[in-house]
């Protein structure tokens, strides 16, 4: 079975999660994707840009492992929930 990453970009200035995301790439390989993305999310890419200005970066948190792809958008929206009420800024 192949593994699906549900994870979280966490800003490491403020430690709260600004994006949920999933994944069958290596998490490393994910952020760096993030990192150089023309991403249409634009603010997403404006908390990156902000965080590269202050000479960080963010971390990439594994949040949960499913094995069905089919149960990933499920997962992503619970874990966006559950974010949202404890008061992240989620830009998703």
């Amino acid at each position: 079975m192949i593994p699906y990453y549900i994870y979280g970009l966490l800003n490491p200035i403020t430690n709260q999660y600004f994006y949920v995301g999933a994944t069958a790439q290596d998490l490393r390989k994910r952020l760096n994707g993030h990192m150089s993305s023309t991403d249409k999310n634009i603010e997403k890419v404006a908390v990156i840009k902000g965080l590269l200005n202050y000479g960080e970066r963010p971390k990439i948190v594994l949040l949960e492992t499913v094995y069905n792809f089919d149960e990933c958008p499920e997962r992503e929206l619970l874990w966006m929930n559950r974010l949202l009420k404890e008061g992240h800024p989620l830009v998703n």
